[in-house]
């Protein structure tokens, strides 16, 4: 990348990104289910390297003939844990989205006017830092000329700030943050997210299954759908697992949840230590597509609304 401003900012340096993915469908007795499987960062083809072709194809192979025998989901509201895929996802699409500048200054984002203010439960830190070492949402600088820094944007449930762009620093009067990027050389740079994420507490995930009496464990999403202004979020869930008494039992298939994104991120009761980044990709915004990543580690919920076939709630 070259670029040049009338700042004074003169910038070239050169990006390599590397992906893989692979998406395996299996089909029986007019059941048809599908898994996928994916990995990105930073770097070149020795991101092969670490990847055993047997193990990633049939582990997907295998999750997608389980949810052939996997039963339709229960309906209702659950006290979940989402692991750190479905985590990414929330915080990427429900949460982060709300935090770039423009879409506050817009009036499109449910975090306008609450800098300082308390937007999840006091175990929640959201984190976007386009500085870790090959993730997949990296960079040294953004589209603007100004340094890449790691983004605090929630410590202990309280908002700490927005990303910014030159233009929304300039309005809000703050210091610009290095969050716009562009995906060429002919689109404007906008405020956009790098790599987002819960940062990990203390819980173990076995100490979190063990502490629910009845509820779901939730595994793998690839889509989610957010209404930033008025807050609310739909995510995609590939596998549940009954949890009763704190062990898991029957695997359910079409899985989704949904709810308010603040109500949601205040009813967080455990996070997990565990922190993964498993969905880097990329992320859609003004006709403009961007490498990210985001992910977090196992999160325990109570009360999430699950869309489903079945009334167990409370059971």
């Amino acid at each position: 990348m070259y670029l040049g401003n009338t700042l004074g900012s003169y910038v070239e340096y050169e990006s390599v990104r590397c992906s893989v993915r692979l998406m395996v469908t299996a089909q029986q007795n007019g059941v048809r289910q599908w898994a996928s499987e994916h990995k990105a960062n930073s770097c070149g083809y020795e991101l092969m390297a670490d990847i055993d072709p047997d193990e990633f194809a049939g582990q997907t192979a295998q999750q997608a003939l389980d949810l052939l025998d996997a039963q339709p989901p229960p309906a209702g509201k659950f006290e979940v844990i989402i692991d750190p895929q479905i985590c990414g996802l929330l915080v990427h699409e429900a949460f982060g989205h709300n935090c770039e500048a423009d879409a506050v200054w817009a009036g499109n984002s449910i975090l306008e006017g609450k800098l300082g203010k308390p937007v999840a439960a006091e175990l929640v830190t959201i984190i976007d830092d386009p500085t870790l070492p090959n993730a997949n949402g990296s960079f040294k600088y953004d589209h603007e000329g100004v340094a890449a820094q790691r983004h605090v944007l929630v410590k202990d449930g309280i908002l700490q700030g927005y990303l910014h762009n030159l233009e929304t620093a300039a309005r809000f009067g703050v210091e610009p943050n290095g969050a716009a990027r562009a995906m060429g050389h002919m689109y404007s740079p906008l405020v956009r997210m790098s790599n987002t994420f819960i940062q990990p507490g203390e819980a173990s995930l076995e100490e979190m299954i063990g502490d629910i009496k009845h509820g779901l464990y939730l595994k793998g999403g690839y889509w989610g759908y957010v209404f930033t202004a008025r807050g609310q979020f739909t995510c995609n869930v590939q596998q549940a697992y009954d949890i009763h008494n704190g062990q898991l039992g029957q695997l359910y298939r079409n899985v989704n949840i949904s709810g308010m994104t603040l109500e949601t991120l205040q009813r967080v009761t455990a996070v997990g230590n565990d922190l993964q980044f498993r969905a880097g990709g990329t992320c859609g915004k003004g006709g403009q597509g961007v490498p990210v990543d985001t992910g977090g580690p196992h999160v325990r919920i109570h009360e999430v609304v699950v869309g489903g076939q079945q009334d167990l709630a409370g059971q």
